[in-house]
């Protein structure tokens, strides 16, 4: 996947490696996504989408079915690897969205309103 995203070729064993320490992987590096936990697959499926520093990235409850310390490890890396893209969320944890945005935007009976920056 790096290679496809745009990681130069000399430099995809290093990065993958980061990422896999960054999102907390590394005693799973050798399995298999299916066998993953609903936790680590969500760690994965966010690690690949951050690979390749994509000007936005897409998030939709991040921490969803993940245990507290993972949780916290997560928001870690998201910040991390987000911090050159525009990161999109949505979620329902409130604290969440306080430690992971820089704006926020409620949705209440269908209608949007912007509160805070």
């Amino acid at each position: 996947m790096a290679e496809l995203l745009g990681v130069e070729e000399g430099k995809i064993t290093n990065y993958v490696n980061e990422i896999i320490e960054r999102f907390a992987l590394g005693d799973f590096a050798d399995t298999v996504a299916m066998a993953l936990s609903r936790g680590n697959k969500r760690k994965l499926t966010l690690a690949v989408a951050m690979m390749g520093k994509p000007k936005i990235i897409y998030i939709d409850e991040a921490s969803a079915g993940v245990d507290p310390v993972s949780r916290r490890q997560l928001w870690k890396a998201i910040r991390y690897e987000g911090r050159d893209s525009a990161v999109i969320m949505t979620t329902h944890a409130m604290e969440e969205a306080e430690a992971l945005c820089q704006r926020l935007g409620v949705m209440v009976a269908g209608k949007f309103k912007c509160v805070g920056t």
